[in-house]
């Protein structure tokens, strides 16, 4: 086996950084696979830390499938000389050049609710600009890429006067409809993405990415920068769109959907769940009882309010 390699660099560097590049270097080898993939992995950062995760690691490299893949990768990077240094110096960059971090369990800015996944948890976060103080609470709205004007109505109708901030996708439809709806009332609002900071998804949409760091929200991924969109990656940020909030508003869904997707994670959390009725995503989870309709405005305060009853 390979030894891992955290030689400071040669500013100097703390115990924190040569772990924050240890993760960084899994979590860049990670993009391989699927959060369901990583998870044995991610099991064993939260157990033995940034050491004993990367030398499990590496011993998966004979293996089939995604993980030995993973560790393939991993290898790839360790064996650069002195990868240690070069990886501390290119999270360095990014921070001075566009104020991107890689920001990991432990750190100050690290959205403690993201721990409620277990072993489903991120193993680390691409971060731009200021993740909003959710102390208070936050409300995930996510739906139909292609919304109806109702849809807008209601959305806009819902952000209006919230005091939590608003996490979404970034995507089209019930998506940027929510983020554009925070940015016009004045509320936070985080956008997770599924690729990396520098391939904002869908290209479209970059304008709307610029304007929410500038308006002091954020864009967080767990997809490193230069890598863009595949099927399991828009998967694998709904859990962390649910994760974030506290209660999760779904607008115009269909039976089969990556909404749904979202909509079990929010569940399976044990976090609120509200629709809209009248669409087939929306009734079904409303039938099911994972979800509550939302009838009247005290619906949509629930879902940071614990206390607050429903219709």
């Amino acid at each position: 086996m390979s030894t891992v390699d955290t030689r400071p660099s040669a500013g100097g560097s703390t115990s924190h950084e040569r772990h924050r590049a240890i993760t960084s270097a899994l979590a860049r080898a990670g993009a391989v696979a699927t959060a369901d993939d990583r998870r044995e992995l991610v099991a064993r950062l939260i157990v033995e830390g940034p050491e004993g995760g990367m030398r499990w690691a590496l011993d998966q490299k004979r293996q089939r499938g995604p993980l030995g893949a993973l560790a393939r990768k991993l290898q790839a990077i360790v064996d650069v000389p002195r990868w240690g240094h070069h990886e501390l110096v290119d999270l360095r960059a990014a921070d001075d050049a566009d104020g991107t971090r890689f920001i990991t369990r432990g750190c100050a800015e690290w959205p403690e609710q993201l721990n409620d996944l277990g072993d489903l948890a991120p193993i680390g976060l691409w971060v731009q600009g200021a993740i909003p103080d959710m102390g208070d609470g936050a409300i995930s709205i996510v739906g139909s890429r292609n919304l109806s004007s109702t849809g807008h109505s209601r959305i806009d109708r819902a952000v209006t006067g919230l005091p939590v901030p608003i996490i979404s996708g970034l995507a089209l439809g019930a998506d940027e409809t929510a983020h554009r709806a925070a940015l016009l009332r004045g509320v936070p609002t985080v956008a997770v993405l599924p690729s990396g900071i520098d391939k904002p998804y869908p290209h479209v949409n970059r304008h709307l990415a610029e304007r929410i760091v500038a308006s002091g929200g954020a864009l967080i991924t767990e997809t490193p920068a230069g890598i863009g969109t595949a099927r399991h990656r828009f998967l694998d940020r709904n859990r962390i769109i649910a994760a974030l909030s506290t209660g999760s508003l779904i607008v115009e869904a269909g039976a089969i959907s990556g909404t749904m997707s979202e909509a079990r994670h929010a569940h399976a959390l044990r976090r609120r769940l509200a629709a809209f009725p009248g669409t087939a995503g929306c009734d079904q989870l409303i039938a099911s009882g994972m979800a509550y309709p939302v009838i009247s405005r005290t619906d949509v305060d629930a879902l940071y309010t614990p206390d607050v009853a429903t219709s």
